[in-house]
């Protein structure tokens, strides 16, 4: 939890501060921007695995909010394509991030007897043949 809420904040230091302090990673401007939010979205689908629909608002707020801010920033320029794309990402990041979740929580519980009766005993590795004995 505490990770998704701090690169949110690093994030937001980087949007708003110069340009010329912005970190380059070398790849085009939208895929830093989509990556970066699609981590937060991640992180903050792992942090909140069951609260989906507050993430996206929180990861849409975000996109909008840091645009916005930029405005503060004689050096910076809002723009509606950048905010779109902070958004899709964060919240593509945060759709894997929730069925990785959901997926890793499947997996971890624990099948219960009446669960197996339920399968005819299908796939699921139990020995029928002791109890006959």
């Amino acid at each position: 939890m505490v990770a998704a809420w701090l690169l949110l904040l690093v994030v937001l230091a980087v949007t708003v501060s110069p340009i010329a302090d912005r970190p380059r990673s070398g790849m085009p401007v939208h895929f830093e921007r989509a990556g970066a939010f699609a981590l937060i979205g991640f992180l903050f689908a792992f942090a909140y695995p069951h609260r989906l629909l507050q993430v996206f608002v929180i990861l849409i707020a975000a996109a909008v909010g840091f645009e916005v801010l930029q405005w503060l920033s004689p050096e910076r320029h809002p723009r509606m394509m950048d905010m779109l794309v902070k958004a899709a990402g964060g919240m593509a990041g945060a759709t894997i991030g929730w069925f990785c979740c959901n997926l890793m929580e499947k997996m971890r519980k624990p099948v219960s007897r009446s669960q197996v009766e339920k399968e005819g005993g299908r796939d699921v590795g139990i020995d029928h043949h002791q109890d006959a004995e």
